[in-house]
């Protein structure tokens, strides 16, 4: 199989700076129309300060550069000359609702509604009030009576915003949808569909090579599945296949991960299957937190049952932090106990991770310590002269099996590219180093698809 990865990078000939400054003067020039507008209807006012539209025009004013005590003083003004004047009252409602009295503001749409009830501004600013309040069941309330009389995209998009708050990506992206039929051209929806995901898709494919007598090549190809049909969880399957020394190893996992809140995770998974060399049996419980903006720490443990009579037991864990400019680095120590042939014996590791990315091309690089079950090929290889107990081998003709050749040095690169929230493809090489024996090679390719 031949693979052929094409990075394009398109370099811009334009400054930034411009922009920002084009930004800043579009900015500077709206602030000064909203000035010279308010400036200009203040003075009609003091010619006319019975005229309730150029009041409530100048309110208006006020409350879009931000004067939101003025603004709702000259509102109600409004409602005094001509108290069913509902858009003054639904400007008073916003500013309640924009500074924190929900109750009041609920209150005055309330009375618009009686009068008005099919009022899709105040259906609109009632379901506002409820989303700012975070009132998240009583908002779903008000935009299904909002979308009883309007058939335009904003209530559909509404709802979507509800279910994102919800944390209901599969709710959302429906919504969401529904809205981008009504207006292909909605910003928002368009935001939160690309931002949910529902499915993530991972394939990994492995080639390595044993520099040994046979069976020198190996292969590995693991396809895991992510389902969040809640923000705050997830479920995954994945099936694992690796040819090594000749042997065929099939295994199946099954994961699941739950967020507790913003900052705090756990997760665990099982994962078993009919094998010869790699862990029969794999089970790992965890944790991960979030401390900072730029800090992380997680705690697991992994308990792997071999296919020879043997045990690995490990306490796993790792600080986290991210630097500027895209750059992140991961340190991992591991401590653990390693049964084999009714024997005991400790193992440590380590392993010093970075990686960096910007825009679209990413890359990382990985360096390690410790044992390495896996690729070290030593009691299946014994079965043939001893059958099921290759324990038995021990001091046979000089035979070792104190598992010496599972210690190993391991570093890899890996380079990429990575699509928004889509998709990322990754190619890399690593060389594993055991401390006696010959070193293995390895290239990987890695696609990862969000959906």
């Amino acid at each position: 199989m031949m693979v052929v990865v094409a990075l394009v990078a398109q370099v811009s000939l334009f400054n930034p700076a411009d922009f920002a400054y084009a930004d800043a003067d579009k900015n500077t020039r709206a602030q000064n129309q909203h000035v010279a507008e308010i400036d200009s209807l203040q003075q009609q006012l003091l010619a006319t300060p019975g005229d309730v539209d150029v009041r409530l025009a100048f309110a208006f004013r006020l409350s879009w550069s931000g004067q939101l005590a003025k603004a709702r003083q000259q509102a109600l003004m409004v409602i005094d000359l001509a108290p069913a004047y509902w858009d003054a009252h639904l400007l008073v409602a916003r500013i309640d609702g924009w500074t924190g009295h929900y109750n009041s503001a609920r209150v005055r749409v309330a009375e618009v509604l009686r009068a008005t009830p099919n009022n899709i501004e105040a259906l609109t600013l009632s379901s506002d009030i409820e989303l700012w309040a975070k009132q998240l069941a009583y908002a779903r309330e008000r935009t299904r009576a909002w979308m009883a009389v309007d058939d335009s995209a904003a209530p559909l998009y509404r709802a979507a915003q509800i279910a994102s708050e919800e944390m209901h990506p599969l709710e959302t992206r429906r919504w969401a949808r529904r809205a981008l039929e009504r207006d292909p051209t909605h910003r928002g929806a368009w935001v939160l569909v690309d931002s949910t995901h529902v499915v993530r898709m991972i394939s990994i494919t492995e080639f390595e090579f044993f520099p040994i007598r046979e069976n020198s090549t190996a292969v590995g190809e693991t396809f895991t599945a992510t389902l969040f049909p809640h923000a705050s969880w997830s479920v995954s399957a994945a099936y694992d296949y690796q040819r090594r020394f000749g042997t065929d190893n099939h295994r199946a996992r099954v994961g699941v991960a739950h967020r507790i809140n913003q900052d705090l995770s756990v997760d665990g998974f099982i994962r078993a299957g009919s094998v010869v060399v790699v862990p029969q049996l794999t089970a790992s419980v965890g944790g991960s937190l979030r401390f900072s903006d730029h800090y992380g720490l997680s705690l697991r443990y992994v308990g792997e049952k071999m296919p020879w009579p043997g045990q690995f037991h490990r306490l796993v864990s790792a600080l986290s932090t991210s630097l500027p400019k895209g750059f992140s680095l991961e340190a991992e120590i591991d401590v653990g106990l390693l049964r084999y042939c009714r024997k005991n014996g400790f193992a440590q590791g380590a392993r010093l991770r970075g990686s960096y990315q910007r825009g679209w091309f990413r890359a990382g690089v990985r360096y390690g310590i410790g044992t390495e079950l896996d690729r070290a090929p030593l009691p299946p290889f014994l079965a043939d002269r001893f059958g099921d107990d290759v324990c038995r081998a021990e001091g046979v003709e000089g035979v070792d099996i104190s598992l010496r050749d599972t210690r190993a040095q391991s570093a890899a690169a890996r380079v990429g590219i990575k699509h928004g929230n889509r998709y990322a493809i990754d190619v890399g090489y690593g060389l594993t180093l055991r401390l006696t024996g010959p070193a293995v090679h390895q290239t990987s390719l890695s696609l990862r698809f969000w959906y």
